[in-house]
C-alpha cells in the first residue's frame, strides 16, 4: 500500500489497517510504503507496483485507480507568517510558498489559484517535502505553508503554536465546487489549534 510521509495522517492510518488486518485475517499480508504523497502513490497504482493507495479525493486517478473507501476528510489550509499583512489566498500573489511542487497538494494548490484568476507562475514555490518547507516557515525563508491535512494535523498546530503562524481563509469554497466537486465548504473549528480563531471569511 502507497501511503504517503510516514509523518502523515494517511500514512498513520494505513500502518493501523495493516495491524488490524494482519491480526484477524492471518492470510492477508499488507506492507505500507512512504512515498511522496498522492501523486506518487497513484502512478505507483497505474504503473502496478502497489495494490493499494492513499490519494486525494480531489485529485484525478488514472484508468486503473478505483476508490474502495472513504478513510478521512481533508481539508485546505494556509498557515502564513504571523506578523504578515496577507489576510486571503489572493494575498498569496508573488509570495514564497512552502510547498513540494510535485505532489498533490500542489495540483490541489493551483486547481484554487486559478479559481481566483492566479497561475503557477505567480508564486514562488520553496521546498521537496513538508519538512522541508516547515523548516523554511521557521526560518522565515517562505510567507506562507499550504497544507491539504485532517484538522488537528500535528504538523500545522507545530508552525502556530510554537512558530507564530495563523491560518487565513480560502473564500468562494461554494463557488469552487462548480468545477471542482469533491471540493466542500469546511468551518475549522474554533480551538482546533490552541485557541486559533476559526477560518471563516467576512463574505462567501
Amino acid at each position: 500500500m502507497a501511503a504517503g510521509s510516514s509523518t502523515g495522517e494517511s500514512y498513520i492510518l494505513a500502518k493501523a489497517i495493516e495491524t488490524v488486518i494482519e491480526a484477524k485475517v492471518p492470510r492477508v499480508n499488507i506492507e505500507v510504503q512512504e512515498t511522496n504523497g498522492t501523486a506518487d502513490n497513484l502512478k505507483q497504482i497505474e504503473a502496478n507496483k502497489v495494490d493499494l493507495a492513499t490519494a486525494q479525493a480531489d485529485v484525478p486517478a488514472g484508468g486503473i485507480a478505483r476508490t474502495v473507501a472513504i478513510l478521512y476528510s481533508d481539508s485546505f489550509q494556509v498557515v502564513v507568517q504571523g506578523q504578515s499583512t496577507l489576510q486571503k489566498f489572493t494575498d498569496l500573489k508573488g509570495k514564497r510558498i512552502g510547498l513540494d511542487p510535485k505532489g498533490g497538494q500542489y495540483a490541489s494548490f493551483l486547481q484554487v489559484a486559478q479559481h481566483f484568476g492566479l497561475v503557477e507562475k505567480d508564486f514562488t514555490f520553496i521546498g521537496d517535502s513538508d519538512q522541508n518547507s516547515d523548516l523554511a516557515f521557521q526560518q522565515g525563508q517562505v510567507d506562507a505553508i499550504f497544507r491539504v491535512r485532517a484538522i488537528g494535523n500535528s504538523q500545522i498546530a507545530t508552525l502556530i503554536r510554537n512558530n507564530g503562524g495563523r491560518l487565513i481563509p480560502i473564500e468562494q469554497a461554494e463557488a469552487m465546487r462548480v468545477k471542482h466537486p469533491a471540493f466542500e465548504p469546511t468551518k475549522l473549528p474554533k480551538g482546533a489549534y490552541q485557541g486559533n480563531v476559526p477560518t471563516v471569511p467576512a463574505e462567501d
